[in-house]
């Protein structure tokens, strides 16, 4: 049994082929087309695909290939500047480490001539100011020296704490150098400011060979022969009326030997 179809409704009509409408389809190829430079270092690619036309922009290049290179100049440029500041402050240690060795090299031998001069001065000030007040004197035709207290000497200078009513003593001898005979007599002569002292006594007197003559001399007993040291006292007696007045610095003793050949 057929069915009744509804002509009033299209939807409910079959599909068949005398009634189907061909239907053409237009392929469509896409045309690509070049580039075209809209601005240095940009370029702008268009294709169409049917109706729609799409732009491709151009990759740009990153920022962070700009600011990596600024950053490797910036640590090259901070390297060199440490290692120039490195350089500089080697050249400054050792610029320092000589000028310090230089500087106690220089003051060493500042205190080197501060002491010497100061050693001139003290021995300057001491032998200006402690002159000998002791000479001794020979007289005669005679080769002969002193020997005081051991040592040749012919000047020396009295003790410090010297007095009246005080024995000066200093051991006296006589070294005869050449070998004649000779007779000797001796006196010592002392004084205070200039002023020849009374009643000046010698000390020990070598009494084998010497005696008191009572006129202020000491004789030889006999002719002595030279080659040879003969002792002549072991000082002097200061008279008891200079115990208050007398001291180094006013005092002052010559001691005189006679040669006499015979």
């Amino acid at each position: 049994m057929k069915k009744d179809y509804n002509r009033d409704v299209m939807s409910d009509m079959p599909v068949d082929s005398s009634f189907t409408s061909p239907i053409k389809t237009t392929k469509t190829t896409s045309k690509t087309t070049k580039p075209k430079i809209n601005a240095i270092g940009t370029q702008k690619r268009t294709t169409k695909t049917g109706a729609k036309t799409t732009s491709i922009k151009p990759k740009t290049q990153s920022k962070n290939s700009g600011s990596t290179k600024n950053l490797r100049t910036k640590l090259t440029k901070t390297t060199t500047e440490l290692t120039d500041l490195e350089k500089l402050n080697e050249e400054n240690i050792k610029t320092y480490r000589f000028k310090s060795k230089r500087n106690k090299v220089f003051i060493a031998l500042l205190s080197v001539l501060l002491v010497i001069s100061i050693a001139s001065i003290i021995t300057y000030v001491l032998i200006t100011k402690l002159k000998t007040n002791c000479n001794m004197h020979i007289h005669g035709d005679v080769n002969a020296v002193f020997i005081v207290n051991d040592m040749q000497l012919d000047e020396f200078r009295s003790p410090a704490n010297l007095q009246g009513n005080r024995i000066f003593e200093f051991k006296t001898e006589i070294k005869i150098k050449n070998d004649d005979y000779y007779q000797i007599k001796f006196t010592p002569k002392t004084y205070q400011k200039g002023v020849l002292m009374s009643n000046t006594l010698i000390y020990e007197l070598n009494t084998d060979l010497f005696y008191e003559g009572g006129d202020g001399f000491y004789y030889s007993i006999d002719k002595i022969r030279g080659n040879q040291t003969i002792l002549l006292c072991h000082g002097v007696i200061l008279d008891y009326d200079y115990e208050h007045s007398l001291n180094v610095d006013n005092f002052k003793l010559d001691f005189h030997v006679y040669f006499e050949k015979v």
